[in-house]
């Protein structure tokens, strides 16, 4: 009679094996190190499985660390050589600002419904629950509303 016992344990272990062993080739780490991050990378509800508070925070400190590399690494590969490293982008300068006259006649503002709903505007109307507000939203797009 067949074994039903589950080997889902035993390949679980496999793939953290698996895992660990690419994890060390790639970022260069021993295999203990290696199989903390692989369980920090694929937990599914939070902290990784069997990870205490230690572990935890050296691989939040690791990956803090590796993800700043990383973004000195693009960040080196598409600045200009002698260029000098900022963290913000490179402005050009500006000049002054034009002063613009305000006190001419300005086109009166369209309304929906007047001195409280703009015309052509995103407007929010919210209210109670119950007190009619579908039938105010419908009069007003219709223009029915003064």
């Amino acid at each position: 009679m067949p074994s039903t016992v589950s080997t889902f344990p035993t390949e679980k272990r496999a793939a953290e094996v698996n895992g660990a062993r690419t994890i060390a080739s790639e970022e260069g780490c021993d295999f203990e190190h290696a199989l903390w991050l692989y369980k920090y990378r694929n937990c599914k509800f939070g902290f990784g499985p069997g990870l205490g508070d230690h572990q935890l925070d050296w691989c939040e400190g690791y990956e803090k660390a590796r993800g700043k590399n990383e973004a000195d690494r693009i960040f080196n590969q598409f600045s200009r050589p002698g260029e000098p490293r900022s963290s913000s982008p490179r402005q050009e300068p500006v000049g002054p600002l034009q002063y613009i006259e305000l006190d001419g006649d300005l086109m009166p503002r369209p309304w929906l419904i007047q001195d409280r709903i703009p015309r052509r505007n995103v407007t929010l109307l919210s209210g109670i629950g119950s007190i009619g507000n579908p039938p105010v939203i419908a009069f007003a797009s219709q223009g029915d509303i003064n």
